[in-house]
């Protein structure tokens, strides 16, 4: 082998070394956040209370209930539908 083959040889192994100790660092810069991304829904009573919620409805009668959404998804997303 000539001296140039060595060269790339030591070059490829500094740099495969200085990614591997570097790779710490980089992760911080690389990695996106862990987080739990969901989105809620939940179904209240007449006075905003999970407690209250009717449970012996009558047909023709009217009840107030509460429909929450919360978006936790670190986005907006817009569906519409008909």
């Amino acid at each position: 082998m000539n001296p140039q083959d060595y060269k790339t040889i030591i070059f490829v192994v500094t740099a495969v070394s200085a990614l591997i100790a570097a790779s710490p660092a980089l992760q911080r810069f690389l990695v996106y956040p862990q987080t739990e991304f969901f989105t809620e829904l939940w179904l209240l009573g007449p006075e905003h209370m999970a407690e209250n919620m009717p449970y012996n409805i009558t047909r023709g009668v009217s009840y107030n209930v509460f429909l929450g959404i919360s978006n936790n998804l670190g986005i907006a997303h817009t569906i519409l539908s008909k």
